[in-house]
């Protein structure tokens, strides 16, 4: 009798203290919900930006305030992860791409051409790397093409080859199934900040236009 008993206490003494362990529960499930939105969200904000740190042209993404003093933390999160000098943006522009002009993503096995308009910049490269940061790999062991190299025609203009055969004129060998990101780089801008977001920089930027894939 004295066993059913204490079993009885036991039970009651239980069942009284499942209200408050239900609601301990649901408080560390939301606390632990916030952490992973919080993480997902701030990822995502370094990782591509939101209209208040970046604009886009085209296949073209720019972060406005890369460089600039008083940056916005994912924008300095951001220069971090990816390696930047805090160039201003007066003197240096970076543009990434990853998307070709037809909103498909840029893969490796793919051929592409990019037609480009003279920079209004000193100097300029375009560099190929993988979606993970790292320079592509290939016979040539190139994988840049800059303004002291690239061939141009009369008006300044130029094309630019991505593809895994060789290719006439500017050619950057390519090859795989991977996604590829690509960074074009401006130094010594002529512009004023306000002109480069106009005509001068953004309405020049190469079409990424894909022709075949393997």
């Amino acid at each position: 009798m004295k066993s059913r008993l204490l079993y009885l206490k036991n039970r009651i003494r239980r069942y009284r203290h499942a209200p408050l362990l239900a609601f301990a529960g649901r408080i560390a499930l939301f606390i632990l919900g916030g952490i992973t939105i919080g993480s997902v969200s701030a990822w995502y904000m370094i990782e591509n930006g939101s209209a208040l740190t970046t604009s886009q042209t085209g296949s073209w993404q720019l972060w406005i305030h890369d460089g600039d003093v008083g940056a916005d933390p994912y924008t300095l999160a951001h220069m971090s992860r990816n390696g930047r000098l805090p160039i201003t943006s007066s003197n240096a522009l970076y543009f990434s791409a990853t998307h070709d002009s037809e909103g498909e993503k840029i893969a490796a096995d793919c051929d592409y051409a990019l037609a480009g308009k003279p920079l209004d910049s000193d100097w300029w490269s375009l560099a190929v790397y993988t979606s993970d940061g790292r320079h592509i790999k290939n016979k040539s062991a190139r994988s840049s093409i800059n303004s002291g190299s690239a061939l141009r025609f009369e008006n300044g203009s130029f094309t630019i080859n991505l593809a895994q055969r060789a290719r006439p004129g500017n050619w950057i060998e390519i090859s795989g199934e991977a996604d590829l990101t690509l960074m074009l780089r401006l130094y010594g801008i002529h512009a004023s900040k306000d002109a480069q977001r106009s005509n001068s920089i953004e309405q020049n930027l190469p079409i990424i236009r894909r022709l075949d894939c393997h």
